[in-house]
């Protein structure tokens, strides 16, 4: 290892001054030096708190042993000790020199190349870097600034949600960084009115307005319990100057106020889109937890009376296939339902399944904890887990720095947490699975999960947290056999039959019956049966929440509809539904079975997907990853990055990528468009013009797709009066309509002076 010149000295506290311009360094850098400057100031904050309280010593440890490895140097600290601990990370004094130095102490049994990259050691590929041809058009570029998008990806989602009609539902997926925020802002300013977002975190809503580009300060709001603006989007709804409002699910559904503000809106058709961010949560998080993302189609469909134009977009890095097929059910009418699929599986993380005993785990878990690169997240199954942990890894490493993130974190402690997470406060989260979406922490370096998740997806979804900067991250699982059985335990007992039973019929024997099988139903209803519902995560109403689930399980069954919802701090939820299985109404032992019958279907849905995931474990050695979460989300590409069955990247892009036959003709063309085509007319114009009139004149006629050699870019200018036109180069166009990766409405424009036929056959 060659050093770098100069080491650091650090004698005193750092001067907040010199923190706050590190920090104005990593916002203006990129690449690898962005994460290099990040250590340092991490390493500065751990110093100053070292400093103010010697308990600290071991944290500021840890940061000197990942800012040492990653920059190759050493630092120089008069009248300094190594703490008992500091071989854990690693680190070695020389006290004649007074200069820190760190070793690499690597376990052997995790890959040593997969630590050195990320360490940041060798060469980093950064796999969000531009490719060719991503130049925005005029339109996009005058809403965001942006001259070009970020990937070929962003492109796709970004034009193909401007096509999108209204009525309709679209689901866009898009890898996590790879810019799913431009789509929310080129739909909201593609039309005056109004666009309400959804995001799961207030983290994730700051962090989207303070990148939109807006004219004034009454165009772009968002609205949380302590944000005290509710005035101010009175005001700015009432005058039709706002154009984004972003909203959590619970400030949607639960806030009277807003509530009548946006049916207001709605009403008078101001409303024109309804977006929905992480909207994987909406099914695949929404049964047990934060259930009121499983109520918004229940509202849309109360907007949708009123204002049948109102679109409605679904964003995520990734849905698997049941995860679509329930969002499709819910979320569609009259087959009004696009999908935009830019799929694709992380680039960034290192899979590693560690199977040890349940003697050993302590030490392993200490072992990974203090050698893995920071910044770190642990998960846990539950939050007495995470308390437990946290106190253990005080009493065997020294570290004090560190928070905990579960379900029984109130509000308020979890926006403080979320916003000193991401401002490098703290290296090291211990969190449930309630943490973790639309948290934008980009240099996540290692997720440890020290309890088997419940199924693949629950799985890579956590995993997804690291690496979100386009480096190298490790995800590694730490399991013993103790583990599965705990997992398949909580898959098995989350919702009994009994339970099931119960809770349905108190709420129907305490319903209102309206007649036609309608009901009157509150979610305050104590259960018939003694025993109380106990989930780690639900601190408060749970009652709620577990009656919620149930009407909401119904609902998915197919064995009721709900017709409206209504929420007050008193009642809570109360639905009116309509009952679409009539033999559930009355309790006896018929009815017994077929909610035994559901319940069952879906208990066996969930244990064949914990089974495969265990499996996976299992085969880690001999089998990549990436054919297990291919399998799930069924189109992504298959790509991994390095797991226990090789630490090569294996990218196998190829065997699902465009073949262009050489003999292709100019009839085959229009078999291609009509792959990416809907609506009439179905055909193709080529034209021998090549003057800026063709784009006046047939966009006229639909045509909104304009398919030419290099120089079409010419036409991109003329756009901006056309947010949905497209400007694509022969093969691009080609290749899009063969992978069926983007859908057109109207006429695609083939410009091709006669000239160039021949040549334009023979590239094809």
């Amino acid at each position: 290892m060659t050093l770098n010149n100069n080491p650091i000295e650090l004698n005193k506290a750092v001067d907040e001054t010199v923190l706050e311009e590190i920090k104005n360094q990593i916002n203006e850098c990129s690449d690898i030096v962005k994460y290099k400057h990040a250590t340092k100031y991490r390493l500065f904050k751990a110093w100053n708190l070292f400093l103010t309280n010697n308990k600290y010593k071991s944290d500021f440890e840890c940061a000197a042993r990942d800012y040492l490895i990653v920059n190759n140097t050493v630092l120089k600290i008069s009248n300094y000790s190594l703490s008992c601990n500091a071989k854990l990370f690693g680190l070695e004094f020389d006290y004649n020199k007074q200069l820190l130095s760190a070793v690499h102490c690597y376990p052997k049994y995790i890959n040593s190349s997969f630590l050195n990259s990320c360490f940041m050691q060798g060469e980093q590929e950064c796999f969000y870097s531009k490719k060719v041809n991503l130049e925005t058009n005029a339109f996009v570029r005058t809403i965001s600034g942006f001259t070009t998008y970020k990937s070929e990806e962003q492109k796709i989602a970004v034009i193909g949600a401007l096509k999108a009609p209204d009525g309709y539902t679209t689901l866009v997926s898009m890898t996590t960084g790879g810019g799913k925020s431009l789509v929310t802002q080129a739909v909201s300013y593609q039309q005056e009115g109004l666009t309400i977002v959804i995001v799961p975190t207030v983290s994730l809503m700051l962090d989207q307005v303070k990148n939109i580009k807006c004219n004034n300060k009454n165009e772009v709001l968002y609205y949380n319990s302590s944000s005290g603006n509710l005035s101010q989007i009175e005001g700015a709804m009432k005058s039709h100057s706002l154009r984004m409002l972003f909203l959590s699910p619970e400030a949607l559904i639960r806030n009277k106020k807003l509530y009548e503000l946006i049916i207001a809106a709605n009403a008078e058709s101001y409303l024109k889109n309804l977006i929905i961010d992480e909207a994987h949560m909406v099914m695949e998080w929404g049964a047990l937890f934060r259930v009121d993302f499983q109520c918004l189609d229940i509202l849309r469909k109360e907007l949708l009376i009123n204002n049948p134009s109102l679109r409605t977009y679904l964003l995520s890095a990734t849905f698997s296939e049941e995860a679509v097929r329930l969002l499709k059910s819910s979320y569609s009418e009259e087959g009004k339902w696009l999908e935009i699929r830019c799929d694709k599986l992380r680039r960034e993380p290192r899979f590693s399944f560690v199977k040890t005993t349940e003697a050993e785990k302590d030490e392993k878990a200490i072992e990974l904890i203090c050698a893995l690169p920071h910044p770190m997240i642990i998960y846990v199954q539950t939050p007495s887990d995470a308390e437990f942990l946290k106190s253990k890894l005080s009493l065997r490493t020294g570290m004090n720095n560190i928070k905990t993130f579960t379900g029984r974190t109130s509000s308020d402690e979890r926006n403080a947490l979320i916003y000193d997470w991401t401002n490098d406060d703290f290296s090291i989260m211990v969190a449930t699975c309630a943490f973790g979406v639309g948290v934008d922490k980009k240099d996540v370096r290692t997720v440890l999960h020290l309890y088997v998740p419940e199924n693949a997806n629950n799985y890579y979804q956590a995993a997804g947290r690291g690496g979100r900067d386009g480096f190298p991250c490790l995800s590694i699982v730490l399991y013993s056999s103790e583990d599965i059985d705990n997992a398949y335990n909580y898959i098995q007992k989350v919702l009994t039959t009994e339970k099931l039973t119960g809770r349905w019929f108190s709420m129907l024997e305490n319903g209102n019956y309206l007649g036609e099988g309608k009901y009157i139903l509150r979610s305050t209803v104590k259960p018939k049966y003694r025993d109380t519902d106990t989930l780690d995560f639900w601190p408060n109403d749970g009652d709620v929440n577990w009656n919620v689930y149930v009407i909401l399980f119904l609902k998915r069954c197919g064995a009721l509809k709900v017709d409206s919802m209504q929420y007050d701090e008193v009642t809570k939820y109360t639905f009116e539904i309509t009952l679409l299985k009539n033999e559930i109404r009355m309790e006896n032992d018929c009815a017994k079975e077929i909610l035994s019958n559901f319940r069952q279907t879906e208990s066996n849905n969930n244990l064949s997907a914990f089974k495969r995931f265990r499996s996976a474990l299992s085969s880690s050695s001999n089998q990549c990853i990436a054919t297990l979460f291919n399998d799930v989300y069924g189109r992504t590409d298959e790509f991994c990055a390095g797991c226990g069955a090789h630490s090569e990247i294996h990218n196998f892009q190829s065997s699902k990528s465009l073949q262009i036959s050489l003999n292709s003709r100019m009839n085959d063309i229009n078999d291609k468009v009509r792959k990416v085509m809907h609506g009439a007319p179905n055909e193709l114009i080529i034209t021998e013009e090549s003057t800026q009139k063709i784009v006046n004149k047939l966009a006229g006629i639909g045509v909104n797709a304009f398919v030419g050699p290099l120089s079409i870019k010419y036409f991109c200018d003329e756009f901006k009066c056309y947010p949905t036109m497209i400007a694509l180069e022969y093969k691009e166009f080609l290749e899009w309509a063969e992978n069926g990766r983007m859908f057109l409405f109207g006429c695609v424009g083939v410009i091709l002076p006669i000239r160039d036929m021949d040549r334009l056959i023979r590239i094809l």
